[in-house]
C-alpha cells in the first residue's frame, strides 16, 4: 500500500470516485480503512487507551465519494479495531459461533 498521498502528514490526495477520472482508484476501501486504523493506533498509544476506549468524529464534504469513504472508515474503526483489541486482551466479547468454534476444537 502506498502512502505517498499524503500532504503534509494531514491531508490525502486521490481520486476516490472510479467513475469521474480514468486514473486508478487511490482512496479505495482498503487504503481509508488502513489510514484510520492507522489513525486509531496512533492515537491510542499517544493517549495510553486502547483503541476500543477511543471515541472519534467523523465527518466528509459532499463529494459523491464522501459516503462510502466515510462508511470505510467507520467499518475499520467500530469492528475491525474491536475484533484486534478483543485479540488482544485474550479473546473477551468473542461472540457466540467463535466459542462454539474453540469448544469444537
Amino acid at each position: 500500500m502506498n502512502f505517498k498521498g499524503f500532504k503534509s502528514g494531514t491531508d490525502i490526495r486521490g481520486y476516490g470516485a472510479e467513475q469521474f477520472s480514468d486514473e486508478p482508484l487511490y482512496l479505495s476501501d482498503e487504503f481509508v480503512m488502513a489510514v484510520a486504523e492507522s489513525f486509531a493506533n496512533w492515537l491510542g498509544a499517544r493517549t495510553g487507551k486502547y483503541t476500543n476506549e477511543i471515541t472519534v468524529s467523523i465527518g466528509r464534504d459532499s463529494r459523491v465519494s464522501g459516503p462510502r469513504i466515510m462508511a470505510a472508515a467507520i467499518t475499520a474503526l467500530c469492528f475491525r479495531l474491536k475484533n484486534r483489541e478483543n485479540q488482544k486482551k485474550g479473546g473477551a466479547d468473542k461472540t457466540a459461533p467463535q466459542e462454539q468454534e474453540e469448544k469444537s476444537q
